[in-house]
Parts: C-alpha cells; sequence; structure tokens
C-alpha cells in the first residue's frame, strides 16, 4: 500500500467507511499481535484483543493528523500501548482492593476465639459456620452480573460512589442502581 493509498484509506476510515477500516486493520493487525505477546491482561481473550484493535485503529484514523510528522503505524502503535496501559491500571487497581478485602481463614478464626474467650461462651462450629457462609456468598456472587460485582465490591470497601462510577466508566445513578439491583438479589436469595 503506497503513501497515498493509505492516506486515502485513514480518510475514508475517518468518514465511517468499514472497508477502509478492514483494510486497515488487516495492515497494522501485527501491531495488536505484538502487544498481546508483551502485555498479559487478565480477562482479554484473542476476540477481546482484536475488538480492542478495531477501536483504537478507528480513534486512530479519526484522530490522525498527517502533518505532525508521525507515521499513521507509529501513531496506533503508540495509542494501542497507551490502551493496554489503561487497562492494565483498571486492572491492577482492582486487584489492590481484593487484596485490601482478603484475610486468612486462621485469622479469622483467632478474632472468634478471642470473643469466645472473653465473652466465656461454649465455642461453636466457626469454621463449619465460615465454610456454609462462603458457599453461600458465591452461589450469591454467581446471580449477579460483573457489572453488579464491581459496584458491590466498591460499596463494600467504602469506595465513593463517584470514584465508582469513575471506575466502571458510567453515571452514578447507574452505580446506585447496581447496588439496589445486588440488594434485591441477595433478599430474594435469604427469604
Amino acid at each position: 500500500m503506497t503513501n497515498k493509498e493509505l492516506n486515502r484509506c485513514i480518510a475514508l476510515a475517518k468518514d465511517g467507511n468499514s472497508d477502509a477500516l478492514v483494510l486497515l486493520f488487516d495492515k497494522y493487525q501485527p501491531v495488536v499481535y505484538k502487544l498481546r505477546q508483551i502485555y498479559s491482561v487478565k480477562d482479554l481473550d484473542f476476540e477481546d484483543w482484536q475488538q480492542e484493535g478495531r477501536l483504537c485503529l478507528l480513534q486512530s484514523a479519526e484522530s490522525y493528523r498527517e502533518d505532525v510528522g508521525i507515521t499513521f503505524g507509529a501513531y496506533f502503535k503508540k495509542n494501542m500501548t497507551r490502551r493496554i496501559y489503561s487497562l492494565l491500571r483498571k486492572q491492577n487497581a482492582f486487584k489492590r482492593r481484593m487484596d485490601v478485602l482478603a484475610t486468612s481463614l486462621e485469622n479469622e478464626v483467632g478474632i472468634k476465639e478471642e470473643l469466645v474467650g472473653t465473652v466465656k461462651e461454649e465455642p461453636t462450629d466457626y469454621v463449619g459456620d465460615l465454610i456454609v457462609l462462603r458457599g453461600e456468598l458465591a452461589t450469591y456472587c454467581q446471580c449477579l452480573s460483573n457489572f453488579e460485582c464491581l459496584v458491590l465490591l466498591g460499596y463494600l470497601t467504602s469506595v465513593p460512589l463517584s470514584e465508582i462510577a469513575i471506575m466502571t466508566e458510567c453515571s452514578e445513578e447507574k452505580v446506585k442502581n447496581g447496588i439496589d439491583r445486588a440488594r434485591r438479589k441477595l433478599k430474594n436469595i435469604t427469604s
């Protein structure tokens, strides 16, 4: 593809021509493959990488300016790398929140034993209760959508609604609705 043909293809893609976008993606698909080999993003399978590449290619075509002095391929690679960095930041932020929630079973049993010792009650089968509770929690989580799980996790870890909205890229109203749906599903399971 010559420079003139490439610029014409970019202009057509910018105007919404899907055939031109397909031609561009065929040409620059190796960039997506290479980044996929370098970076590991959890829950992003082959089709997801392809979709991210197509979206980034479209956005790159829409914002590309030939007069800046950078080739379209380099521009697309830079934008795709930034998109992957953004996904990795979100993934790592979610991991940090999960680490905050994680507690060891030994720690939970130790706390219960301290409480039982101070009240002088007969110890109950705390470990058994904890196993049953975790099983019920797993069942509850399976009935939630991914969005509801994310919103509920943020809510339970005292993340402000505004931050949850930013993290999930939606409005605070949608976050509140997600929390309400999660509450209703919990009531349906427990009743």
